[in-house]
C-alpha cells in the first residue's frame, strides 16, 4: 500500500494541471486545533492526513530535484507516520459512532482523502512555480503547515492512543488550555 500511495501521489505531482490552486484552505492547525477544541477525530485525522500528503509530495519533489535524500527520506517516514495516525484516528471515529471498523474501507477512505489534500498542495505549488519560481518557500500557507506538521508528532504519543481508545479528551483539554 506505502508503494501504491508513493506512486499515486508522485503521479499527482507530474500530471496535475496548472490550474489555480483553492484559495479558502485553512492552514492545518487550525484544522487540527478546531479538531481538539470540538472533541472530533474526523478534523484531527485530515489534519494528520494533510500533513501526510505535504510530506510525501515535498519529499517526491525534492528526490526529483535535488540531493537533498535525507531531508526527503525523513519527510517520507513522517508521511508514512502521519497516514498510521490518520488511520488509527479514522478508526476511532468510526468505533466511537458505532459503525463497524473496516480496515480495507479506512485505508480505501484515507487514501482518497490523501489524493484530494495532494491535488489541492499541487495545485497552489505549481501555480506558486509558475508565478514566482518557487513552489512552496513563498507561499505563508504551506511554510506555516510544515512548521505545524512537526508539531502533530504528539498523535503518535500514548497519551492520543488513550484518546483514541476511551474517546476522553480530559488530557488536552487540560494541555490545550488557554491555546
Amino acid at each position: 500500500m506505502y508503494f501504491l500511495r508513493v506512486v499515486c501521489i508522485t503521479a499527482t505531482i507530474f500530471a496535475s494541471s496548472f490550474s489555480r490552486a483553492n484559495e479558502s484552505l485553512e492552514p492545518v492547525v487550525r484544522m487540527f486545533m478546531n479538531g481538539m477544541e470540538r472533541h472530533e477525530f474526523a478534523m484531527v485525522s485530515n489534519a494528520a492526513l494533510r500533513c501526510s500528503s505535504l510530506s510525501m509530495l515535498i519529499s517526491a519533489v525534492l528526490r526529483r530535484d535535488t540531493n537533498y535524500s535525507e531531508t526527503a527520506k525523513r519527510l517520507e517516514d513522517q508521511s508514512n507516520d502521519y497516514s498510521i495516525v490518520g488511520q488509527y484516528t479514522v478508526a476511532a471515529l468510526r468505533k466511537h459512532r458505532g459503525v463497524d471498523v473496516n480496515v480495507d474501507e479506512i485505508q480505501e477512505r484515507v487514501s482518497q482523502q490523501m489524493s484530494q489534500f495532494a491535488e489541492i498542495y499541487v495545485k497552489r505549488m505549481n501555480s506558486n512555480q509558475l508565478s514566482t519560481g518557487d513552489m512552496w518557500s513563498s507561499d505563508e500557507l504551506i511554510k506555516g503547515d510544515l512548521e505545524s506538521c512537526k508539531n502533530l508528532r504528539i498523535l503518535s504519543s500514548e497519551e492520543w492512543g488513550k484518546t483514541l481508545e476511551s474517546n476522553n479528551w480530559d488530557y488536552w483539554d487540560e494541555a490545550f488550555k488557554g491555546e
